[in-house]
C-alpha cells in the first residue's frame, strides 16, 4: 500500500504543479509516473499471475488458429493482442498496454476538465480504487475500458458509425463492452434533463431494490443465454442490502450531480452528465447481480470530468468545500478500505517490479 500511496501523491503533485502553473507540463510528468507504476508493475493484483499464465500459453503455440484454445468469453482480440507480443514478451505487451492507458487518459482529461482542476481529475483516477488498481489486475478489461473512453469523444461528436466500430474493438477484449452499443444514442436529442426524467431516474434507482428477486430472474435468464461465461456472477445472490455511510454519501453525490444536470444545456457536458447517471442506476442493479458493477467500471474514468464540473457550477462557497470534501474523503476511505479487504489485501498490498521476477517473461 505505501508505494502505491507514494506513487499516487507524486502524480497528484506534478498535475497540481500544472495547475499552479509552477510547470507547464505537470499532467504529462504526472502521466508518465502513472505509466512507470503500470508498466513495472510484476505480480500484482489478483489476476496478473492468470494472465502471465495465460501469455505463455497462447505463445507455447506455433499455430494462430484460435480454437485450440477457448479463452473466457471468446475475446480474440486479447488474443491475437497476446500473439502480437509473443517475440517480444509479457512485460513488453504491459509496457505498451500502460502507455496507451496513460494516452487516452490524458486526451480525456485535456479535452474534458478545466485546467484548473487537472489535480482533483488525476487524484479521482488513481485513488479510486477501481479505476486503476482493479483495472490494472483485470487487464482484458482495462483495454476494452480505454477503447470505450476513446469512444466516448464519438458520442460527443455524433460519429455513430465510428463510436459503434470502436465499440466493438473493445468487445473483442472483454464481452462486457456490447453493453455500450446503444449509449450512442445519448447524443439524441440534445435537450436538458427535464423533472419527469429526473422522476423516471429515480424511480429506476428505487424499483430495482424493492423487486429485487422478480429482476433477477429475467437477469439470470439473459445472462445464461448470451453470457453464460459469466454464470458465476449470477450464483449466491441473497437478495439483502448492506449499505453504510460510504454507500449514503456516494447517493448524496449523485443527487448533486442530477440536480445540476437539469441546468446543462452545453453537448459535452450534458451527456457527461448521463453517464453518470447510469452509473447511479447500475449502483441500484449491482444490489441484485453483481456484473453490473463490473459493468460501472467502464465508466468511473468518466467521473474524473463529471466531479470538477459540478464543483465549477456550485457557486456558493460553502457548499463548494462540502462537496468537494466530501469527494475527496469519500474516494480516500475507498482506498483505504480497498487495502483491508480480504479480496484483495494479499495481493494489492505488496508492489513488486519486472526486476524481481525470476526471469525476464
Amino acid at each position: 500500500m505505501l508505494v502505491t500511496l507514494i506513487f499516487n501523491l507524486t502524480a497528484v503533485f506534478f498535475a497540481w504543479l500544472q495547475n499552479s502553473k509552477q510547470f507547464k507540463h505537470g499532467l504529462k510528468l504526472s502521466l508518465f509516473t502513472l505509466f512507470l507504476f503500470l508498466a513495472l508493475r510484476y505480480d500484482f493484483g489478483n489476476d496478473y499471475m492468470g494472465y502471465l499464465d495465460n501469455f505463455l500459453e497462447i505463445n507455447r503455440n506455433s499455430t494462430w488458429d484460435i480454437s485450440f484454445f477457448k479463452i473466457k468469453g471468446n475475446e480474440v482480440g486479447w488474443f491475437y493482442l497476446n500473439k502480437l507480443f509473443g517475440a517480444f514478451g509479457f512485460f513488453a505487451m504491459q509496457a505498451f498496454l500502460a502507455g496507451f492507458t496513460c494516452i487516452v487518459i490524458y486526451k480525456f482529461i485535456t479535452k474534458y476538465v478545466p485546467h484548473k482542476y487537472y489535480w482533483f481529475a488525476v487524484f479521482l483516477y488513481v485513488f479510486q480504487p477501481y479505476n486503476m488498481l482493479v483495472l490494472s489486475s483485470a487487464m482484458r478489461q482495462q483495454v476494452a475500458g480505454i477503447f470505450f473512453l476513446l469512444a466516448f469523444n464519438f458520442i460527443v461528436e455524433k460519429k455513430w458509425i465510428l463510436y459503434l466500430i470502436t465499440i466493438a474493438i473493445a468487445s473483442t477484449f472483454h464481452s462486457s463492452a456490447m453493453f455500450f452499443f446503444p449509449f450512442i444514442l445519448l447524443a439524441y436529442p440534445n435537450r436538458k434533463i427535464s423533472y419527469l426524467q429526473v422522476l423516471i431516474i429515480f424511480l429506476a434507482f428505487v424499483l430495482p431494490m424493492v423487486f429485487m428477486q422478480e429482476i433477477f430472474g429475467t437477469l439470470e435468464f439473459l445472462v445464461l443465454k448470451y453470457f453464460d461465461f459469466y454464470e458465476g456472477y449470477t450464483k449466491d445472490t441473497d437478495f439483502s442490502i448492506n449499505v453504510g455511510l460510504g454507500f449514503v454519501l456516494n447517493i448524496l453525490i449523485y443527487l448533486v450531480i442530477i440536480y445540476f444536470a437539469q441546468k446543462e444545456l452545453e453537448k459535452k457536458h450534458l451527456i457527461l452528465y448521463k453517464f453518470a447517471i447510469i452509473s447511479l442506476l447500475l449502483v441500484s442493479l449491482s444490489f441484485i447481480i453483481p456484473l453490473t458493477s463490473r459493468l460501472n467500471m467502464y465508466l468511473g474514468p468518466i467521473m474524473m470530468a463529471v466531479y470538477p464540473m459540478v464543483f465549477i457550477k456550485i457557486k456558493k462557497v460553502e457548499p463548494k468545500l462540502l462537496y468537494i470534501g466530501v469527494v475527496l474523503f469519500l474516494t480516500l476511505y475507498q482506498f483505504y478500505t480497498f487495502f483491508q479487504s480480504p479480496v484483495w489485501i494479499e495481493d494489492f498490498s505488496e508492489y513488486h517490479t519486472i526486476f524481481s521476477a525470476l526471469k525476464f517473461y
